[in-house]
């Protein structure tokens, strides 16, 4: 039907369906190209709003985490450094050696508690008695 249509249409009326397409297509394309710039102005102004506000925010931060990153691995060496000392240390002799010298002291505790308990007391008391009489008979000898 549309070639039915198209052969009875005249030269002239071929020219205004064409302009007419054409004025279309540049409508469309005006409307294609003021998007073009609406998304080119808005990513533009993203990237001024991130170059002003967010990159000046970042790089402190940056600065911080660098700061950080040193600090750990300071830390880690401080680290390193201990467990080397600790190990060059022996702490397990110091420690076997410590349990030897309690061992030996306890020993000597329990003997010196077995023979506190052997000695008579009374019979201790009695002589310093003893001792003290002899010590003031002796001073009214020698006059003091």
């Amino acid at each position: 039907m549309a070639d039915k249509e198209n052969a009875n249409m005249s030269t002239e009326d071929y020219l205004k369906r064409i302009l007419i397409s054409q004025k279309k297509i540049e409508r469309i394309n005006r409307m294609r190209l003021l998007v073009q710039i609406t998304t080119s102005a808005i990513t533009l102004a993203l990237v001024v709003f991130i170059a002003v506000r967010v990159v000046p925010q970042v790089a402190p931060m940056v600065s911080k985490i660098d700061a950080s990153i040193a600090l750990v691995n300071e830390l880690a060496d401080n680290t390193n450094t201990l467990v080397k000392q600790l190990n060059a240390a022996d702490l397990s002799g110091t420690v076997n050696e410590a349990r030897g010298a309690i061992a030996t002291a306890s020993v000597s505790m329990e003997k010196t508690a077995a023979s506190i308990q052997k000695v008579d007391f009374e019979a201790l008391n009695a002589s310093i008695e003893a001792l003290r009489e002899v010590v003031n008979g002796l001073e009214s000898v020698f006059g003091r």
